[in-house]
């Protein structure tokens, strides 16, 4: 049966949709309607007045202004959706979460009541079923009642903490025992779950005109997942839907349906309170007022977490413990402040406890670095973690250095593409911040044409300072510049320049204008291709401003005529790492190349000097996009970080590199008889060319195949090759084609669809060349192409992700998601590697064989090459990681005051300087001090650094004193 976790789906979901007709709190039943009729209108108050009073306070504990901002959003999000208000109270809005979040699930349009049950008229629970679709039907699920002053009231957090339904089924015996202790340490109340002398039970039996509606439901052809609706009606106990479970079951082979049944049936046994209890699969249960059952039911309970000083008094390292795990689900709740004082906590109550006042102190220095923006508080818990010798290895902290970044700004907008977008530091020390906001309708609210673009003054220490005066732009921005005078805004084409009226950026008024770049830059004429049709990095300055393109460097003065115009190194394929361009007062430009790994000054003269970073580690990589081997069985490994070819010995030592500045994005790779290697890939020379390098002399060759000659393809770049004697073989989109080496195409075979998402060609110990349409695996005999073998395909979006060839023609392959098979080719038997599936072995990306029959294979997102065993097991051989630096990528650029220049390479997160010449000075690791993404660096003139960081959304700028750096 397909399934949906209970935690996956918040239980509140299912309230929604029952016919809801009485009110009040007599008796649960009851209240659950009038909850169901809340959650209908929307009306958070009366939902909030139907809520216990433990779930209130667990409420109050985890509330925070990440969470309101939150709340906000989604508040807003279904006010514009319903067209009507919700409530403003934050506290009840909070407790309504769950109910405002359901919106991309519907509205049920059956859903019916199973069973009532009260114990001692204190506790009580009610089990329903509704047809609600999310990953499939939830299941049937139930929920706790505790009555208050002769009301019954919800408990969410007893539902939640318990699992009840789900977990009756998968944690066999625990269920009695968590309830009793759920409502213990919620109420006080000593309750037993498993005595029935009290226990008063109601069933309620499906109505007529309910069958009905389910009937309805599962007939209807567009009902998605009929199978799990069936089961959901069956579930009813409605005699009429279970006769047509066992009409269903004749035809259902793969037995879904009384495998559903016995699932709810055992769901449903777990739940019984009375009677024999479930086996507990031998394990057995500690004694429920044990500090042993205590750690495990409060685990995820920060009520129960915190009372443990005044249960347990004398277990001080359990209660430490608690402490810390409290302070845990504060943090995951983004509960920063208060999490602080849980940590804090740990350190003053329990001094004695050296590991526990670690860990809290390790927790709350990380707290405080990366959340809170108090970095020198943090630096201080470093450094007494060091005296002690207990430092972290993560902690950006060494003895005898003092780089404590401060955290200037912290965004308050945690949205995609809003909040801060960008800055610059202006010549007074002020920040100048453009941020993205929701872009407001005539009637106030956020309209659906995108974002507003702002500008923020705040002081050297991010103090608020003044909104600019809105200057009606209407264009998304990508990037700000700034010169003496002006302002500008990079959009697309566009370049709009916003005038201060001569003041030193002080107050902008309403004058701006939309500089559009001329026609003839962007239209195939005037001496610029097509292809340089966007910008990669603008720079102005006082007299003209200047446009990298993809294989120039172009000037114009402000009417747009072109001055100056120097040619760089091609980089077509910039992707969203776009280049970055700097210059300085006595006319030296730099700018970057990301991709390509370059970075480039340029004088006054417009000469080009290149500026070099410390040189890479011989033997690593990051990013493997290839892996082949040659007759010796030295493997190659492709790597699209560093843009080169690494070559290896069979037994992982490191032989030699090839690399050339045409190959910035390879996709595919081959060696011949000879050991030349052939890369193919999106480069500079476009992608129908084969880069080829020669093994002796390392010069470098290049072969043009005519692909855009193949009929019917929308893409005509060679995605993947082997080479076979004289003959090269290409992927290019559903064609696989045959060249000789002057480029010719000699034959091809038309696939049925594309080829681009398989890992492509291999060739046999003959030196026959195969390749694989995700199903199966063919041998290539041009337009007569066969099938040698299909593999198993349990699901429909399997497919063949690499193979490799054995000395007698047996095939490996891994069939993602399901694992490593082998096909023997003289039994024509194909068995998996390990286990049922293979499933031991995880995303083999790329696999090689050598001649003593030893499997390598390499794993997705993991720059490893790894021997896989007979039995499956896998060992490291290469790791990209353990031979220093891998590659570099310089984002971003700024100079100081005395024009030496600061390149940040996003693959290392350093920081490095340089001197105005472009000689390299000194490498800083940022690694320590910033977490997510670095977005724009900018120095200030007293020498200070300012990094704009996104982290998940969270988005701030943090200082840094450059001295303390270099």
């Amino acid at each position: 049966m397909r399934r949906t976790s209970f935690l996956a789906v918040p239980f509140l979901l299912v309230l929604l949709g029952m016919d809801v007709h009485a009110r009040g709190f007599q008796t649960p039943k009851s209240t659950m309607e009038t909850l169901i009729r809340a959650a209908k209108t929307m009306d958070a108050h009366l939902w909030f007045s139907c809520l216990s009073r433990t779930d209130i306070e667990v409420f109050d504990a985890l509330y925070n202004p990440q969470v309101e901002k939150r709340l906000l959003e989604t508040k807003k999000y279904l006010e514009e959706k319903q067209g009507k208000p919700l409530s403003n109270d934050m506290r009840e809005l909070f407790a309504f979460q769950t109910v405002l979040d359901v919106g991309k699930y519907g509205i049920p349009e059956a859903t019916h009541v199973l069973e009532e049950r009260i114990w001692n008229d204190k506790y009580a629970e009610v089990t329903i079923v509704m047809a609600l679709l999310a990953k499939g039907y939830l299941p049937p699920m139930t929920f706790s009642f505790l009555k208050e002053n002769g009301q019954w009231k919800l408990s969410q957090w007893i539902t939640t903490q318990t699992m009840l339904g789900w977990s009756a089924a998968q944690t066999p015996g625990m269920l009695d025992p968590l309830v009793n202790f759920a409502v213990k340490t919620h109420t006080n109340i000593e309750f037993n779950r498993g005595d029935c002398r009290n226990l008063k039970q109601r069933s309620f039996p499906l109505s007529a005109e309910d069958s009905a509606e389910f009937r309805r439901m599962w007939e209807d052809p567009k009902t998605r997942d009929r199978q799990g609706l069936l089961l959901l009606w069956a579930a009813t106990g409605d005699p009429e839907a279970k006769g047509i479970v066992e009409q269903e079951s004749l035809s259902d082979k793969q037995g879904r349906l009384r495998q559903g049944l016995r699932e709810y049936d055992k769901m449903a046994a777990g739940l019984k309170p009375c009677g024999p209890q479930p086996e507990t699969r031998g394990r057995k249960l500690p004694a429920p007022d044990s500090v042993e059952f205590w750690k495990i039911a409060s685990d995820r309970d920060i009520i129960a977490l915190r009372q443990c000083p005044a249960r347990f008094p004398k277990e001080r390292k359990i209660c430490a413990q608690a402490q810390l795990r409290a302070a845990g689900i504060l943090m995951s709740n983004e509960s920063y402040e208060a999490a602080a004082k849980e940590y804090a906590g740990v350190v003053k109550t329990f001094p004695e406890l050296q590991d526990e006042v670690v860990e809290a102190k390790s927790s709350l220095a990380r707290l405080y670095w990366q959340k809170l923006g108090q970095q020198a508080k943090a630096n201080e818990l470093w450094k007494e973690l060091s005296a002690l010798g207990r430092l972290p290895p993560d902690a950006a902290f060494e003895a005898g250095k003092s780089v404590v970044p401060v955290t200037v700004i912290q965004d308050i907008e945690k949205t995609f593409r809003r909040g801060i977008f960008d800055f610059d530091v202006l010549d007074d020390g002020s920040i100048l911040l453009l941020r993205l906001l929701d872009r407001k309708g005539p009637d106030g609210r956020p309209s659906p044409s995108g974002a507003q673009p702002r500008f923020d003054r705040h002081d050297s220490n991010g103090k608020f300072l003044k909104s600019l005066p809105d200057n009606g732009i209407t264009e998304i921005p990508h990037a700000m510049y700034r010169n003496a005078a002006k302002l500008f805004l990079e959009s697309y084409s566009k370049l709009i320049v916003l005038s201060n009226g001569g003041a030193v950026l002080g107050e902008l008024v309403n004058q701006f204008k939309n500089f559009e770049l001329k026609s003839e830059l962007h239209n195939g004429v005037g001496g610029i291709s097509h292809s340089e049709q966007f910008p990669q990095a603008i720079w102005t300055d006082a007299e003209m401003f200047w446009v990298l393109y993809w294989e120039s460097l172009r000037g114009f003065d402000y009417q747009g005529a072109l001055v100056r115009n120097i040619t760089v190194p091609s980089c077509r394929e910039w992707g969203n790492s776009k280049g970055r361009m700097v210059g300085n007062r006595r006319g030296d430009l730099v700018f970057t190349q990301p991709v390509k790994g370059n970075v480039f000054r340029v004088d006054s003269k417009g000469q080009l000097i290149p500026m070099r970073p410390p040189k890479l580690a011989e033997g690593s990589f990051s990013h493997i996009v290839h892996m082949f081997s040659d007759k010796e069985d030295n493997l190659y490994v492709i790597d699209r970080g560093s843009r080169r070819i690494l070559k290896f010995g069979k037994g992982g030592e490191f032989i030699r590199s090839f690399e050339d500045e045409s190959v910035t994005e390879p996709t595919g790779g081959a060696v011949d008889e000879k050991g030349n290697v052939y890369v193919v890939g999106y480069g500079a020379q476009g992608g129908d060319v084969v880069t080829v390098f020669d093994s002796k002399t390392s010069a470098v060759s290049r072969i043009r195949i005519p692909t855009m000659s193949l009929p019917n393809i929308s893409n005509s770049n060679i995605l993947d090759i082997e080479v076979s004697g004289n003959e090269i073989y290409m992927v290019v989109a559903q064609y696989v084609i045959k060249a000789d080496r002057s480029g010719r195409i000699l034959s091809r075979f038309q696939a049925k669809s594309s080829l681009r998402d398989f890992v492509r060609l291999a060739k046999n110990r003959q030196g026959n060349v195969f390749f694989c349409d995700g199903k199966g695996i063919w041998q290539y005999e041009g337009e007569n192409s066969r099938l040698v073998v299909e593999f198993p395909a349990r699901e429909s979006n399997q497919y063949i992700a690499s193979f490799a060839f054995d000395n007698q023609g047996g095939i490996y392959a891994y069939s993602h998601p399901e694992g490593v098979f082998f096909f023997d080719a003289q039994t024509k038997q194909i068995t998996p590697l390990k286990g049922k599936y293979g499933s031991r072995l995880f995303s083999v990306r790329f696999m090689s064989v050598d001649r003593e029959g030893r499997l390598y294979g390499t794993m997705s997102d993991i720059p490893e090459i790894k021997t896989i065993s007979s039995d499956g097991e896998t060992k490291t051989l290469i790791s990209g990681k353990a031979s220093g630096k891998q590659f570099w990528s310089p984002r971003d650029i700024a100079l100081d005051a005395q024009n030496n220049i600061y390149v940040y390479d996003e693959a290392n997160k350093a920081l490095l300087k340089f001197q105005p010449d472009g000689a390299f000075v000194k490498e800083f690791s940022l690694a320590k001090h910033i977490g997510g993404w670095v977005n724009r660096i900018r120095i200030d003139g007293n020498g200070r650094l300012y990094v704009l960081s996104d982290e998940r959304d969270d988005r701030r700028i943090v200082r840094f004193e450059l001295r303390d750096m270099f």
